[in-house]
């Protein structure tokens, strides 16, 4: 549950930042093969999960995407990272969901308080 902790507080503040868009791209076998962690992950994140067909290497082509972004950030153009993309499938966050995880947010911060006190 720790990283459902640091993955709502990621979205909170991806999705206060004013980005435009902001999606989380899926890769590895675990998250290739099952709808419902991506699922999980969408709803827990509070962002849109996109499984790119063409997803091997994935942290050589995350990588790529951040450098892509960042050239043109600086030469003032307007690039986003799903034109690269070969969209396989892609999950919404379900909003009705947002109280559930949030409470567990918080009931997991209060676990980790026991133990570090």
């Amino acid at each position: 549950l720790n990283i459902i902790v640091g993955l709502i507080n990621a979205g909170s503040s991806v999705s206060s930042s004013g980005e435009k868009e902001t999606c989380i791209i899926a890769s590895g076998n675990a998250l290739e093969t099952n709808d419902l962690w991506r699922q999980m992950l969408a709803d827990c994140s509070s962002l849109p999960v996109i499984l790119d067909s063409d997803s091997k290497e994935g942290t050589s082509r995350g990588a790529a995407l951040l450098v892509a972004k960042a050239l043109s950030q600086s030469a003032g153009t307007d690039y986003t990272d799903e034109e690269s993309l070969s969209i396989k499938s892609r999950l919404e966050p379900n909003p009705n969901l947002d109280e559930y995880w949030i409470r567990k947010k918080h009931e997991q911060e209060g676990l980790i308080d026991q133990v570090e006190a």
